[in-house]
């Protein structure tokens, strides 16, 4: 970490703003999954870890105090001017985070106070560091900040699966779908889904395969190892939205960002997606036998009931165990939430219900027991939150990214760029996929970090090297 990135190669006069920014930065993935909550002194006796909780949110937003003044110093002080010196994205998620702000304040039912305007404030502030970077030509500390942020994201993977392994949690079923409960908390948090934890799984697997360049035997053999280790692991988690994320992605790093001809591409295609599902699917058995002969008496028992309304059916006691990607023929209901949450917005609203709308839009309804009350649509969530402003300027973003990377593949540029622009490619597809079946990087989150990140990086890029 310390060779990818060396204070000595900063001005000297930027010296502190870049560690500044740096824990600025840090502070705002440790804020990912707060709340404010304002904890009271007597409730300190029943648990600190409220307190703790609060502490987070403070730190972060003590930082992003101060990066909002420096900015209105820079701007009206130093007479720098934004617009010339940001980039369009930054500015367009600018927008739309006020037009949410906006959305809260004529939301009669909710009230304008910062519980309900936290998450906007976290995204501002993550917003406010690249302003500084762009502003001051801080360009250089961007690719340590990514290999940060891939660190932190690996650090809690390991976390997890070393509290699963301490605790004996293997309530798994049949495959890995079921590794973190829903309603499992820690530090008196929800932990994220199984989606989300495939999600973080697919973005580290993605920056390990990009990295393996063939060039040292030993090197290039553990990473393969581990690549397919973690690519079985996000088949057995069954998340179909991160295995189309992660499947389109490894077909672009395999045939495009390789310097490998079309037969090797193949292979490593291959040994990267269909190996590991083969590897899974014949070791599930073995992994999860107590479940599985579980699984085989209720269905067996379920058969037998069968046989009794229908004699000519046969009974088997060969049960195949369900893929859950390929059994469930539905959209996790939605299209359901989709259509709902259209119809439920008053179409004369033009500013939309402020920050998480389609929970409030969905608190109670039907759809939201049966299924979530998460829009699961970056645009339909933008939609309901901040209004058809918000809704445009998301599939503006939309447009933009997908511009850069067709510009990238046209000039075949892919391959001869530095490794941490690969990521970054990488990153802007993946997450804009993910968007189109999750909230993603349209609200504060992991996705919303790595994005932002990512496309700082790519307009920096075609900015310095003028293509």
């Amino acid at each position: 970490m310390l060779r990818i990135f060396n204070l000595n190669n900063i001005d000297k006069n930027y010296k502190k703003l870049v560690i500044f920014i740096i824990l600025s930065w840090l502070a705002l993935w440790f804020s990912i999954d707060t709340y404010v909550n304002f904890i009271q002194i007597k409730d300190l006796k029943k648990s600190i870890i409220p307190l703790f909780n609060d502490i987070r949110v403070f730190i972060a937003f003590s930082t992003i105090f101060i990066s909002t003044t420096l900015i209105l110093y820079l701007v009206l002080k130093k007479k720098l001017r934004i617009f010339n010196k940001t980039n369009y994205i930054l500015i367009l998620l600018l927008l739309y985070f006020f037009l949410q702000i906006i959305g809260l304040k004529t939301n009669s039912e909710k009230d304008f106070n910062i519980r309900n305007l936290y998450l906007i404030v976290l995204a501002i502030g993550s917003l406010n560091i690249f302003l500084i970077v762009n502003l001051l030509e801080l360009t250089k500390i961007l690719k340590f900040i990514l290999y940060l942020s891939i660190t932190l994201l690996a650090l809690f993977l390991i976390f997890l699966i070393f509290r699963k392994i301490i605790l004996s949690e293997y309530s798994f079923y049949i495959d890995l779908h079921s590794l973190i409960h829903p309603e499992e908390k820690f530090l008196n948090r929800e932990l994220p889904r199984v989606t989300g934890v495939s999600r973080m799984l697919a973005v580290i697997n993605i920056v390990l395969i990009i990295f393996l360049e063939f060039n040292t035997k030993l090197k290039s053999i553990l990473l393969l190892i581990l690549a397919v280790f973690f690519s079985s692991m996000i088949w057995g988690m069954q998340s179909r939205g991160t295995i189309l994320c992660f499947f389109i992605s490894l077909l672009i790093i395999c045939f495009y960002l390789k310097n490998l001809n079309f037969k090797k591409s193949l292979y490593l295609f291959f040994i990267l997606s269909f190996l590991p599902a083969i590897i899974f699917e014949n070791l599930r058995p073995i992994i999860f036998k107590k479940n599985y002969e579980y699984y085989k008496k209720v269905e067996l028992e379920k058969k037998k009931q069968e046989i009794l309304n229908n004699e000519s059916k046969q009974l088997s006691t060969k049960e195949k165990i369900p893929i859950r990607v390929f059994e469930e023929k539905t959209t996790s209901g939605r299209l359901i939430i989709w259509k709902t949450l259209i119809d439920l917005y008053e179409k004369n609203r033009f500013f939309g219900y402020g920050p998480q709308a389609d929970r409030f839009l969905l608190k109670w309804t039907e759809e939201a027991n049966r299924f979530s009350s998460n829009a699961s649509n970056g645009v339909i969530y933008a939609f309901v939150c901040g209004g058809y402003l918000a809704a445009f300027i998301i599939i503006l973003i939309y447009i933009k990214t997908f511009s850069y990377i067709y510009f990238f593949f046209k000039k075949n540029y892919l391959k001869k760029m530095h490794i941490f622009v690969k990521i970054s490619i990488i990153f802007l597809i993946f997450f804009s996929i993910r968007s189109l079946v999750e909230n993603s990087f349209t609200l504060f989150s992991v996705d919303f970090l790595l994005f932002l990140l990512s496309i700082t990086i790519i307009e920096n890029f075609i900015k310095k090297n003028k293509i």
